[in-house]
């Protein structure tokens, strides 16, 4: 028993050591990203879903995620110029998660993997100028570090913008794959911080967790992930 736990703390001094040596970076394109895997916001339903706290879905890949942040859930929207969907920056009809108007928290995505990128498009709800900020942490819940990136939200209801994807990039790259969770906020806004919406979301350098593994780091148990059937 005592070589046993020698061991283990050698290993966990290790996955410190390794994490601490790397540098993590602000990436504002997906371009820049070099993106591998996705998540699709689609899976959770039709334009205007509700989508529970702590809902737990898969990557393009197949890798398990929780989507978490606050207790009231989250809306899976579309952007779209009838009234009945989002209007604003992103691209016509693109699957979005919204953080709905009663978020206080981020956005959270916990991945059943290690990642060494990860980023999205994201707009405040409220028209203006706003800040995005995303914050990354490793499989040990050790912050990686954050960065900021200013934005203006604007769309057709006000007249002063298009669906032409123009929204603001937000994005982190490590040089090793040691990310295993993102936080996504807006701590300024012209109104409701936090109240945002994202697009898919681009991974890049993705490493699966065997099993049973992925499932504790999502807190499922034993419980088995069903693939949504993907829309057309």
């Amino acid at each position: 028993m005592g070589l046993t736990k020698i061991a283990l703390s050698a290993s966990s001094l290790l996955i410190i050591s390794v994490y601490a040596s790397a540098s993590l970076t602000l990436v504002t394109s997906r371009a820049a990203l070099g993106a591998t895997d996705l998540i699709d916001w689609g899976q959770f339903g039709p334009n205007l879903s509700s989508v529970p706290d702590g809902s737990i879905g898969l990557t393009n890949s197949g890798v398990g995620f929780k989507l978490s942040g606050n207790g009231t859930g989250f809306t899976q929207i579309d952007e779209r110029s009838d009234g009945f969907g989002w209007s604003g920056n992103f691209l016509p009809g693109e699957h979005l998660m919204w953080t709905t108007q009663d978020n206080t928290k981020p956005l959270d995505i916990t991945l059943a993997a290690t990642a060494m990128g990860l980023g999205a498009q994201i707009q405040a709800n409220f028209y203006g100028d706003f800040t995005a900020h995303i914050e990354a942490f490793d499989g040990l819940n050790q912050d990686l570090g954050g960065f900021d990136v200013n934005g203006n939200s604007n769309g057709l209801v006000d007249g002063s913008g298009t669906e032409d994807g123009s929204a603001i990039f937000i994005g982190v790259s490590s040089d090793v794959a040691n990310i295993s969770r993102v936080e996504f906020t807006v701590p300024v806004a012209v109104a409701l911080t936090n109240d945002f919406a994202i697009n898919q979301v681009s991974l890049a350098g993705c490493n699966p967790v065997p099993e049973p593994a992925s499932l504790a780091v999502l807190g499922l148990g034993a419980i088995t992930l069903i693939r949504r059937r993907r829309k057309s």
